[in-house]
């Protein structure tokens, strides 16, 4: 009898992981020599990086050579257990055979067969366990991300010591390679040929190969570092500047300042491209993971934008419904009202999520939400920003009421995409469903404050940088529209250093007093006789620094409303208010009656 173990194999394998571990264990001078070498007048985010992960090689490498180590005993005690078996199945087939011999002769005389059973007894019939094998190694994943990529980051290298890096640990690895080869095929021989040993675990030279290649990822890594500086025949660089440079190869460092927050609008844009062309990049699950921050980063691409945000319609849908619940059984106005909005959100996001609805911008409780409306791309010949007027409050884009004018603009005039836009609470807003009294107006402090403006106007600013940094978007007319109170965020924008080729206004409040029209942009005022123009001619709003009163705004005579014959041809301070306020709204729909009105807009935005 014999046993599936061939020891000639094993020992083989022994002899392997012995060599190996030697080989391994030797490099370790070598290596900490050529990383201190490297590091030396290496500097900055990425140095760190580079010394962190040298570390982890240093300690995985340490490991490896234990694992082997480790291997080399556990066969050795499967050969020493195995000899064992082998004697002890040997002893016991002699005894068999001697035993056969005396069963025989004690047919004869039973006696003295018994007295020789006495003196020969049997072997043990408990044959000898074979040890188990485990070869357990796992190699790190080292971190090549630098997230403290900062605008004012830098590093300093010299790029010829970062090839050397290259250039030297390229024959260690190679000798390292070998090694882990030779040890595979004992392994494959091992397996085949000592099937007595059973094997638990063998991550070993799986985590061997991983480790090679982290090591090989480090050479690529290190070699695009000293290319960058050798492009830019500098020694110092941005940490932005490098982290673009590598991009092609090792996204993850983008991806990191992307979501970092540290980056301009102008910075968020270039690394979105240089991510967006990298081969081992994969945008889209990039997107997704981190939608929630994606999809408010200005310098990001429309089309990104809208795309993270509809990624993010489960988890607000389910804020949402959680909301409701607590609502639904309140006998309070207000809540009721409350809950009557949250309704309408959870239909308008689900509009999102089928993409009827494009969201570019979204936080409900911030009060921040910007709908785009048609498609950026080659054919895109203008952008219109459409800010609504006083009182405008989430709910107002939860039932389409702010969206007409962009959504016939977009409809009527081929290559157009529109942004109807949100970023903070408006004055007079209210967190319900219920319709504003537009006769607050004067008691809205607010719609005539200078520093709420002027802050809105900034982000506005903002957001044109953000909408003009992607590609499709960026060489386009621009085209600014607003309606009310809107007319104060958009000229406001201009104070903080937006420029519009057009700006029209719809009813439009007022302007900064520092407010200036450029003299590139064209500027249009189209009115009824409103509640917001009787108020006007009497001072009361932007005190009479107003579009239909400024002459930097053109403008024809005021359109005639379905029920203007009411007036009598006078502004009244009495039920007629009703008729001022509908104006007021007519000029920002789509109603039939505001056709004539409708008509003009167009013209101005065609021309």
């Amino acid at each position: 009898m014999t046993i599936p173990f061939d020891d000639a194999v094993a020992q083989a394998l022994v002899s392997a992981a012995d060599t190996a571990a030697g080989v391994v264990r030797g490099q370790g001078y070598g290596r900490h020599g050529v990383v201190s070498h490297t590091l030396d007048e290496f500097e900055g985010a990425y140095a760190r990086a580079f010394a962190a992960g040298s570390v982890v090689e240093a300690e995985d490498r340490g490991l490896l050579a234990r694992a082997l180590d480790d291997l080399s005993v556990q066969v050795g005690e499967a050969q020493r257990r195995a000899a064992e078996e082998r004697e002890r199945l040997a002893e016991l087939a002699a005894w068999t055979a001697r035993d056969a011999v005396r069963q025989e002769q004690g047919a004869l005389a039973p006696a003295n067969t018994l007295v020789a059973t006495w003196y020969d007894p049997r072997p043990a019939d408990y044959p000898v366990s074979p040890p188990h094998i485990s070869t357990a190694f796992t190699a790190r994943e080292r971190s090549r991300a630098v997230s403290d990529c900062i605008g004012g980051g830098q590093t300093s290298a010299d790029p010829e010591r970062l090839r050397f890096f290259v250039s030297t640990t390229g024959p260690m690895d190679a000798a390292l390679r070998e090694q882990m080869n030779a040890v595979r095929t004992a392994w494959t021989g091992f397996t085949a040929s000592c099937s007595w040993v059973p094997i638990d675990r063998s991550t070993l030279l799986d985590g061997w190969q991983r480790l090679l290649d982290e090591n090989t990822t480090d050479a690529t890594w290190i070699g695009g570092i000293a290319d960058a500086f050798d492009r830019a025949g500098s020694g110092t660089l941005s940490d932005l500047d490098v982290a673009l440079a590598t991009s092609a190869t090792f996204p993850q460092s983008t991806q990191d300042l992307l979501v970092s927050g540290t980056l301009t609008t102008e910075q968020v844009a270039v690394a979105w491209a240089m991510l967006a062309q990298s081969p081992s990049a994969d945008p889209s699950a990039f997107v997704r993971q981190w939608a929630n921050v994606l999809g408010s980063l200005d310098g990001l691409p429309a089309f990104v934008r809208v795309e993270a945000n509809r990624y993010r319609v489960p988890e607000l849908l389910r804020a949402a419904e959680r909301e409701l619940a607590g609502l639904e059984n309140s006998q309070d106005e207000d809540e009721l009202s409350r809950a009557e909005m949250i309704r309408n959100e959870i239909t308008y996001l689900k509009s999102v999520q089928t993409g009827d609805v494009q969201l570019y911008l979204y936080d409900r409780d911030a009060s921040r939400i910007v709908e785009m409306i048609g498609t950026p791309g080659p054919d895109t010949t203008r952008a219109i920003t459409y800010v609504p007027g006083t009182f405008t409050g989430m709910n107002s884009f939860y039932t389409g009421g702010v969206q007409q004018i962009a959504q016939y603009l977009t409809t009527q005039v081929p290559g157009t995409v529109a942004f109807v836009y949100k970023d903070g609470k408006f004055p007079g807003e209210q967190n319900n469903a219920q319709e504003p009294d537009l006769k607050r107006f004067l008691r809205i402090g607010e719609a005539n404050d200078q520093d709420t403006a002027r802050e809105a106007g900034e982000q506005l600013a903002q957001f044109q940088a953000g909408m003009r940094s992607d590609p499709s978007l960026s060489g386009v007319e621009q085209i600014g529209i607003g309606h009310s109170w809107g007319v104060a965020n958009l000229t406001g924008s201009e104070v903080a250093g937006s420029e519009y080729d057009k700006v029209i206004s719809l009813a439009g409040a007022g302007m900064l007093p520092d407010w200036r029209p450029n003299d590139d942009t064209t500027y249009t005022d189209l009115s009824y006789r409103d509640i917001l123009l009787h108020f006007q001619s009497k001072g009361l709003v932007w005190d009479g620094n107003n579009p239909r009163s400024n002459g930097a705004f053109e403008h024809g005579p005021l359109y005639v409303g379905p029920d203007d014959a009411e007036l009598d041809g006078r502004f009244v301070d009495g039920d007629e208010w009703g008729v001022l306020t509908d104006n007021h709204n007519l000029i920002a729909s789509t109603d039939r009656d505001n056709d004539e009105a409708l008509g003009d807009l167009k013209r101005l935005v065609e021309q």
